[in-house]
């Protein structure tokens, strides 16, 4: 599933079945780049609300050296990892 923020910031991504989920996010203004990797487990009928804040993030500024598009994904498989081995 993917989604893109309207013009405030908020998102929806509904018809999801009851499950683990990983969410991914990016985030690229001038001066940073952030990321955030968070996993979700929704029951049936449950509504999630996040907020998506520097607090939960990942800023790769500090993760990745050279920035480039692979290093994004290998920071993404390393995150994806920690998250599937709790």
């Amino acid at each position: 599933y993917q989604t893109l923020t309207d013009d405030e910031g908020h998102f929806e991504i509904s018809g999801l079945n009851p499950g683990e989920y990983i969410l991914l996010s990016f985030h690229e203004t001038a001066l940073e780049r952030i990321l955030w990797v968070l996993s979700i487990k929704l029951q049936p009928g449950e509504v999630k609300n996040l907020i998506l804040c520097t607090q939960n993030a990942l800023n790769i500024e500090t993760k990745v050296s050279t920035e480039t598009f692979e290093d994004i994904i290998n920071l993404l498989e390393q995150e994806i990892s920690k998250l599937l081995s709790k």
